[in-house]
C-alpha cells in the first residue's frame, strides 16, 4: 500500500479491501494515540484544559468560514483620504530633508545627527546605538528614542511619526481592504490559532491574497484590528446590525479573584473609578495626569510593572498596597517559579520558566510574565472561550439567523438580525456571566466570586453605538470561597499532600 500510494497510483485503481484495511488501521492507530495522549493529560492534570480547547474547535472553524464584511463606501473614502494624506506628508518631509532618501541609513544619519543636531540615543550602558560597521544607528526602534530640543527637530519628529502611521495604515490594512472591495466580494477570512501564544490565548493568521491592483500578496488577520478601522465593517445583509460584546475590566476582575482580594471586590461592586485613583496618585506625586491618560498605567502592576518615572513608581506601590491580595498572590507565583521553575494554575494549566533565577541585585527574572500569564490566561484563554462556546451553541439551538464573525481577546463580534436584537443581548449576557460561573465550577471546581460584567454595542457599523453596561451577581461570596479553601487546606495537611 505504501509503495502504491507514494508512487502515485490512483486509489480507484487499488483493490478496495486493501484500501479499507489501510483506512481502518489508520483510524485505529489514531484512536490509540488519542487514548495515550489523554492518559498523559490526566497525569499532568490538563484533561479539563484540553476539554475546553476541544469544545472551541468547531466554534472557531465556523467563525473562520463566516468571515468579516467590509463597508465599501467607507473603505473607499478611508483609502482615498489616507493616500492623499500620505502623499502630502511625503512631500513635506522631502522639503524639510532636502529630498534625501529616507531608506538610506547614511543619508538619514547625516541629516539627523548632522543637519538637525539630534543627540544620538544610547543603550543601557550609555553607549550610542551603532550598526555592525560602527555607524550611528537609524533603526526605527532607536529613532523612537530621539528627544527633540528645537522647533526644527520637533517638526521633523511629528512629520515622521505621522508619515509612518499613514504608511502602516496603508500597507498593513487599507490596501488589503481596498483590494477586497475592488477585486473581491468585500468579505475576508482569517485563521485562528490555539497553540501559538505563550499565554494560551487565541491568535490569528491572515490568508495571503494577491491583488492585481497592488501586484503583491496582502493579508489581514482578525486579532489585532486597529481601533480606528472598526468603523469600516458592517453586516452583509441590509438592515442587519453589528453587535460587539466584551467583558468589562475582565483582567482586573480575574486578578481580584486570583488574589482573593476583598478591596478589588469592594471596588468592583461599588463601581469605583480605578482610573481616577491612578490619576489622583500620579498628580499628587508631581505628575499631573487626566483620567484618560492615566489608563495606560492603571493595570500595569497586574503584569509586574515597576519601572517608570518617580510618580509612576509611586502609583505602582500605591496599587500594591491598596490591592494587597493581588500583590501577595503575585509574590507567591514568583517564588513558586523560582523554586520549581513552573506554575500550575487552578484549571490545571502549567506554565514553565526553566531559566528563572535571582540576580545579584535581588531581581527575579521572568517576573513580568509570571505576574501576567495567570491573569491573562484565565481571562482571555478560558473565560472568553467559555462565553464564546455557550453563545455559539445557544444561537444555533434557538434557530436564530444571527451569527458570530470574530472574537478578539475579551470580545465577541456578530452580525445580528434586526428582529433578534433583544434575544442576542439575552444570550450574550448569559454566556458572559451566568454560564461562566457554572462552567468554571462544573469543569474546574472554581467558585468565581467576583461579579462579571459586560458591555454591549449594537449599531450599523462595528463599534459605532452607545455601550450598554450590564453587571451580574456571582453565586458565591468571598467568605464562602475562603472557607472552602481553608477546609481543603486542612484536608491536604492531614493527608500529607499539602506543601506551604
Amino acid at each position: 500500500m505504501d509503495k502504491l500510494i507514494t508512487s502515485g497510483v490512483c486509489p480507484s485503481d487499488i483493490p478496495r479491501p486493501w484500501l479499507e484495511r489501510r483506512c481502518s488501521d489508520d483510524v485505529d492507530q489514531t484512536h490509540q494515540v488519542f487514548l495515550k495522549q489523554r492518559e498523559k493529560l490526566r497525569e499532568l492534570g490538563l484533561e479539563e484544559v484540553n476539554y475546553t480547547a476541544n469544545l472551541l474547535v468547531p466554534v472557531l472553524a465556523d467563525i473562520e468560514f463566516n468571515g468579516m464584511c467590509l463597508d465599501p463606501d467607507r473603505v473607499k473614502q478611508e483609502f482615498k483620504d489616507t493616500v492623499s494624506k500620505h502623499r502630502e506628508l511625503e512631500q513635506r518631509l522631502g522639503e524639510i530633508t532636502g529630498g534625501i532618501n529616507l531608506n538610506s541609513g547614511d543619508q538619514v544619519a547625516e541629516f539627523l545627527y548632522g543637519t538637525l543636531g539630534f543627540t544620538p540615543p544610547k543603550d543601557h550602558r550609555g553607549e550610542f546605538y551603532k550598526t555592525p560597521k560602527g555607524k550611528l544607528s537609524t533603526k526605527k526602534e532607536h529613532l523612537e528614542l530621539l528627544t527633540a530640543k528645537t522647533d526644527e527637530q520637533r517638526e521633523f519628529l511629528d512629520l515622521r511619526s505621522a508619515y509612518n502611521s499613514s504608511e502602516a495604515a496603508l500597507t498593513k490594512n487599507l490596501q488589503f481592504f481596498y483590494g477586497q472591495i475592488i477585486e473581491g466580494d468585500g468579505v475576508f477570512h482569517a485563521n485562528f490559532n490555539q497553540t501559538i501564544t505563550r499565554t494560551h490565548r487565541l491568535s490569528s493568521s491572515g490568508i495571503p491574497t494577491v491583488f492585481e491592483l497592488f501586484g503583491r500578496q496582502k493579508s489581514v488577520q482578525f486579532q489585532n484590528m486597529p481601533r480606528p478601522f472598526k468603523r469600516l465593517f458592517r453586516a452583509r445583509k441590509p438592515g442587519w446590525k453589528i453587535g460587539e460584546t466584551d467583558g468589562a475590566q475582565l483582567e482586573f476582575r480575574v486578578a481580584g479573584y486570583l488574589g482573593k482580594d476583598g478591596q478589588a471586590l469592594h471596588d468592583i461592586v461599588g463601581g469605583s473609578d480605578v482610573h481616577q485613583f491612578t490619576a489622583s496618585v500620579l498628580t499628587d506625586a508631581g505628575e499631573p495626569t487626566t483620567r484618560q491618560n492615566a489608563k495606560a498605567h492603571t493595570f500595569k502592576p497586574l503584569y509586574g510593572g515597576t519601572s517608570g518615572t518617580t510618580a509612576q513608581k509611586r502609583y505602582y506601590q500605591a496599587f500594591r498596597e491598596k490591592y494587597k491580595g493581588i500583590a501577595d498572590a503575585q509574590g507567591r507565583w514568583i517564588y513558586t517559579v523560582l523554586a520549581d521553575k513552573k506554575l500550575q494554575l487552578d484549571t490545571g494549566m502549567i506554565y514553565y520558566w526553566p531559566d528563572t533565577r535571582q540576580t545579584n541585585s535581588g531581581y527575579i527574572t521572568n517576573t513580568t510574565s509570571i505576574c501576567n500569564y495567570p491573569v491573562q490566561y484565565l481571562a482571555t484563554a478560558e473565560i472568553i472561550p467559555i462565553a464564546l462556546i455557550k453563545a455559539w451553541h445557544e444561537l444555533k439551538a434557538r434557530g436564530l439567523e444571527t451569527f458570530i464573525t470574530n472574537t478578539i481577546h475579551d470580545s465577541i463580534i456578530a452580525e445580528v438580525h434586526p428582529d433578534e436584537v433583544d434575544e442576542y443581548k439575552q444570550i450574550m449576557t448569559e454566556a458572559f456571566t451566568t454560564y461562566v460561573y457554572y462552567y468554571l465550577e462544573r469543569v474546574y471546581d472554581i467558585k468565581f466570586f467576583i461579579p462579571l460584567g459586560i458591555g454591549i454595542k449594537i449599531g450599523d457599523n462595528w463599534g459605532e453605538a452607545e455601550e450598554e453596561k450590564i453587571e451580574s451577581e456571582p453565586p458565591y461570596t468571598l467568605e464562602e470561597v475562603e472557607y472552602g479553601n481553608n477546609q481543603r487546606r486542612d484536608q491536604e495537611q492531614e493527608s500529607g499532600r499539602y506543601r506551604d
